[in-house]
């Protein structure tokens, strides 16, 4: 299928991953609107920008009114990697409710609002995929990253339940668990890749492929599935 009338819509688009989807979205011939509050630098400056905190209900509502007002598209992706980033948030006994509650906003209640609207705005589009980026601590932690967790976990579920709400619909709904995916110029420590089995710590271009894929229209028949991508990691036994 042609992609040339084809959106694809990136919140989080100025962070690590979001950044790079950006950048490879934008050399194809599909339209691409990246969503942040921070913002692009010049590599991106192909895609069309809007400034939002993605937290916030009437910026998010105003912000899909402004990109559906006009325009039709045979087939539209959602793809939500905002949040904070940090997965530590220190001794439970420490974290205040504010902290607690910022973690839960960023990661988890803007992917809902994004969500949300894009469904509202099912009628400008023939055919919509949502791919929601979680991550493998919904499966394995650390010490002191419950909020970061909770919140993968969140993400995790939402997206499995809102797949068999939009079952007999034109819109799928998957989820992406990445590992630990590092910036273009760490090098690390040998130990560093030698423990995942692919034999490296994964990058940015890792999580793309799997994007277009689950974006790609004609695989409508993949829904309501989380998709790890982390290099063997939570296959492997470690004995210490």
């Amino acid at each position: 299928m042609s992609m040339e009338n084809s959106l694809t819509i990136i919140g989080g688009g100025t962070g690590l991953i979001g950044h790079h989807l950006v950048q490879r979205f934008s050399q194809s011939k599909q339209s691409v609107i990246s969503m942040d509050n921070s913002e692009p630098d010049s590599q991106v400056r192909s895609a069309q920008y809007f400034d939002v905190d993605l937290s916030d209900e009437n910026q998010v509502e105003n912000t899909f009114k402004k990109i559906f007002a006009d325009q039709k598209y045979t087939h539209c992706t959602l793809i939500n990697c905002q949040g904070i980033a940090d997965p530590t948030n220190g001794p439970l006994q420490e974290l205040s409710l504010n902290q607690w509650n910022s973690y839960i906003s960023n990661n988890l209640t803007s992917y809902f609002l994004t969500c949300r609207e894009f469904i509202r705005n099912k009628e400008s589009f023939e055919s919509g995929a949502i791919i929601n980026l979680s991550s493998t601590r919904h499966l394995m932690a650390e010490a002191d990253t419950e909020a970061y967790c909770t919140t993968k976990g969140g993400i995790t579920s939402f997206t499995k339940a809102l797949a068999i709400s939009l079952g007999n619909t034109s819109i799928r709904c998957n989820s992406v668990s990445p590992g630990w995916i590092a910036k273009p110029d760490f090098e690390g420590r040998p130990s560093d890749h030698k423990q995942h089995p692919a034999g490296r710590v994964g990058r940015p271009e890792d999580i793309f492929g799997l994007c277009q894929l689950l974006g790609d229209p004609t695989q409508d028949f993949i829904t309501a599935q989380d998709f790890v991508i982390d290099g063997g990691m939570t296959s492997k036994m470690i004995y210490t």
